[in-house]
């Protein structure tokens, strides 16, 4: 059952870790986007989902607190960009960007929060639905 649950909330993660791995491992598309910055959305968008899918996973642990979790998430998820931006430095046709990392950055920033938040809702709603029961229960 335990080890159910860990593939349950560490899977996706290491999956979407996985596939930027593979994505990026690949030589770059010859044509680019057209619209100026439009890789940096994408970059912003990719990380982000991957800050999410790091939340989801870290949040099941009862020991970490919203604001622990938002930045064991950035550290992460921030870390995993910056080094993928390295490691296309070694892929043909591909070269590091800081624009890059920066975007990377921000999505795991504005994923993380917005993770975090979600999970603080959740569970305060749970709280409160289960303090309405007790309540009810009792009269």
């Amino acid at each position: 059952m335990i080890f159910r649950r860990a593939v349950w909330l560490y899977a996706p993660p290491l999956f979407w870790a996985g596939l930027i791995f593979f994505m990026s491992h690949r030589p770059a598309p010859a044509a680019m986007p057209a619209m100026a910055g439009s890789d940096k959305i994408i970059h912003l968008s990719v990380y982000l989902v991957l800050a999410l899918l790091v939340v989801r996973a870290l949040s099941e642990q009862r020991q970490v607190d919203a604001l622990g979790l938002v930045a064991v998430s950035v550290l992460v998820v921030g870390l995993y960009g910056v080094g993928d931006e390295v490691h296309q430095s070694f892929v043909p046709s591909r070269s590091p960007d800081v624009l890059d990392a920066y975007a990377d950055l921000a999505g795991a920033t504005i994923g993380s929060i917005a993770g975090a938040w979600g999970r603080t809702r959740k569970k305060r709603g749970m709280l409160a639905r289960a303090a309405i029961d007790t309540y009810r229960s009792q009269t």
